[in-house]
């Protein structure tokens, strides 16, 4: 990752209208050492199994799509079609201040609940499932043979995480029965929390 990013953010606080803007703890958090290595070993392990090129991704929860972004850094992701789902109807308004002309039509922009979107895209990532009551629930959505990344952690005092796990073995027996191939699994040490990551096939 480089700089660039950072500064495409920094600039957008100028442009965009108040009310749609990241609060100082959101962006904080955004930039954060433990964010952005997560986002960085999605992209790492997935593109192990996976050529970006020509693919559309949905993003669950994108938030202020960081990892769309970080997605695009790499200049061989060609022909890339992102969808940013976000509940919140501030990310997506956001984003649109980030986005170069050339980008226009590869981010799509949605402000939906994850639970009610149609999922169609190739590839499925969700990074923010200790948020979700039901990760089984929300992962029957997504078409077979999709290939889905999920990310998890066992950060239990955070007020909004209300379905972490102890370990990756607890993750996996959540996941595993939804897959019909597991392509990756794997857990990232990041000081005050670990972060989890499954990737495969969607049964």
């Amino acid at each position: 990752m480089n700089t660039g990013l950072i500064t495409r953010y920094t600039g957008a606080l100028y442009s965009a209208p108040e009310h749609c803007r990241p609060r100082y703890d959101e962006f904080r958090d955004m930039f954060s050492e433990g964010q952005l290595k997560s986002k960085l070993w999605l992209i790492q392990e997935l593109g192990k199994h996976t050529d970006f090129s020509n693919k559309s991704i949905a993003i669950a929860g994108s938030w202020f799509a960081t990892l769309a972004f970080l997605l695009l850094e790499d200049k061989k992701n060609t022909n890339l079609k992102i969808s940013c789902i976000d509940i919140d109807s501030r990310c997506n308004e956001f984003v649109r201040f980030l986005m170069k002309e050339n980008e226009l039509e590869t981010i799509n922009r949605v402000t939906a609940d994850m639970h009610d979107y149609s999922y169609s895209e190739n590839v499925v990532i969700n990074t923010s499932c200790e948020h979700l009551q039901d990760i089984n629930k929300w992962l029957e959505l997504v078409p077979q043979q999709s290939l889905v990344a999920l990310q998890t952690n066992d950060f239990f005092s955070h007020p909004s995480h209300v379905s972490c796990v102890k370990s990756l073995t607890d993750f996996q027996a959540i996941i595993n029965p939804q897959l019909s191939e597991t392509l990756y699994a794997g857990e990232l040490n990041l000081g005050i929390y670990t972060r989890y990551m499954i990737l495969g096939r969607k049964r």
